[in-house]
This record gives structure tokens, C-alpha cells and sequence, in this order.
């Protein structure tokens, strides 16, 4: 039988971020970080400091003035939101096939944090053929725990390297659980074991070729190994 689970949250996370070098290197060299930080065109976070979720990091955000985010973004605000949805103990996959939508929750994070699609719900150019992959077409839109709001609630789109630190997920060995998807199965961490990295799904078309259906850039291309 299933269990039914119910998630309340402030929709607030609690994180604690290192700034690593990698960290700081990637927030200074912002394709518009002349504008997008207030000093200098750079970070006011300084190496090896831990920085609280929300913190100001010196951006010159607007419309959320608080400096964690960049220039876009509005601020996430404290909303107390309860989600139920049953768990399978041992679910399967459809034998119909599956889908889920590009916009809004599909999953929830152990912490509260809300887990979107992979879509931004934008097409490229606005052509209604290609979709846009949230975190290619949001990156410079993210803090750095790779989260922003829509409509003032908090989500992810991807991995978050700020929920990884508070599960003490390093790369040792498996992955635990970061979460569960609306559908009841559970969404692991990164690592498969040790210092392996989980093999995405993801594949990418097959250009190569018109004998696969790949002319004038059509969606009906073969997929192949990336």
C-alpha cells in the first residue's frame, strides 16, 4: 500500500554556502558583472567564508534589493505551503510512458525547496519548436545555491551544490536521497559511488546525417549516446 507524505515548508531554505575559489571565480566572471555587482564589478564575498542563504553578496539586484540575487530575479518571500502525495513503496514505470510538465513543481526537495521542470517555459526565439533548458537559459539568473524565484516561490532546477553541503553529500560514496518527485520515486544525489558521477540520461541528436530525419533542423533526428 502506499503511504501518503505530506511536505510543509516556509519555502525558505536553510543553507550555509562555501565560497570557493570556484565560487567566486564564476560570480566575477559574469558575462555582465561590470553592472551586475555594485563595487568594482565584482563579489564582495570573500574565499573561504561561509555565507548564509539570502546574504548579500554585493549584486546590484533589482528588482530584489537584497544583493544575493542578480539584476532580474524578484525576491523570494516566507510562504508556508503544505504538499501531499502518496509514495509508492516500490514504484514502476509506466508501461504507457510518462510526462511531466515543463512549468511548476515536480518534485520537492528533503529540505522543502521546490523542484522544477527542466523548462524556463520560454521556446528559442519564440518560436514554439525548441524549447529552452532552464539551466542554459537561467544560468546568469541564479544564486549560487542554483535557485531563484518565480512568483516569489523559491525553487531549483537542477543539483544544488547549497543542499549537497547541508546532506554532507561530497563525493565519498552514494549519493542519499535528495528528494522525492511527484510520482513517489526518489531523486538521488549526483555520485554513484566514490568519486562517480551518476550517467545522465540525457542524450543528444544526431546531426550528422539526413538519413535520420535531421534536415532544417527537425525534432525527428535519432537520439544517440553523448
Amino acid at each position: 500500500s502506499s503511504s501518503t507524505w505530506s511536505i510543509s515548508s516556509n519555502q525558505i531554505p536553510y543553507y550555509y554556502h562555501n565560497f570557493t575559489s570556484s565560487v567566486i571565480s564564476a560570480l566575477n566572471s559574469r558575462p555582465k558583472a561590470a553592472t551586475d555587482f555594485v563595487i568594482n564589478g565584482k563579489t564582495t564575498a570573500l574565499l573561504g567564508h561561509k555565507y548564509m542563504f539570502g546574504s548579500n553578496i554585493g549584486y546590484a539586484g533589482s528588482p530584489c534589493t537584497l544583493g544575493y540575487w542578480p539584476p532580474g530575479p524578484v525576491c523570494p518571500s516566507l510562504t508556508s505551503k503544505t504538499t501531499t502525495f502518496n509514495l509508492q513503496p516500490a514504484p514502476e514505470v509506466s508501461s504507457s510512458g510518462c510526462t511531466a510538465p515543463m512549468g511548476g513543481p515536480v518534485a520537492w526537495m528533503v529540505n522543502g525547496v521546490a523542484l522544477f521542470g527542466w523548462s524556463d517555459m520560454m521556446s528559442y526565439n519564440n518560436q514554439g519548436v525548441w524549447q529552452n533548458l532552464a539551466m542554459s537559459f537561467e544560468v546568469y539568473d541564479m544564486d549560487p545555491c542554483y535557485g531563484h524565484a518565480a512568483g516569489t516561490q523559491y525553487h531549483h532546477h537542477s543539483y544544488s551544490p547549497c543542499l549537497a553541503e547541508r546532506l554532507g553529500d561530497s563525493g565519498t560514496g552514494h549519493s542519499p536521497i535528495y528528494g522525492f518527485s511527484a510520482d513517489g520515486f526518489p531523486i538521488y544525489g549526483p555520485y554513484n559511488s566514490r568519486g562517480t558521477l551518476a550517467f545522465s540520461c540525457w542524450q543528444k541528436r544526431d546531426y550528422s546525417s539526413s538519413a535520420v530525419g535531421c534536415v532544417g533542423g527537425a525534432r525527428t533526428c535519432t537520439l544517440v549516446n553523448p
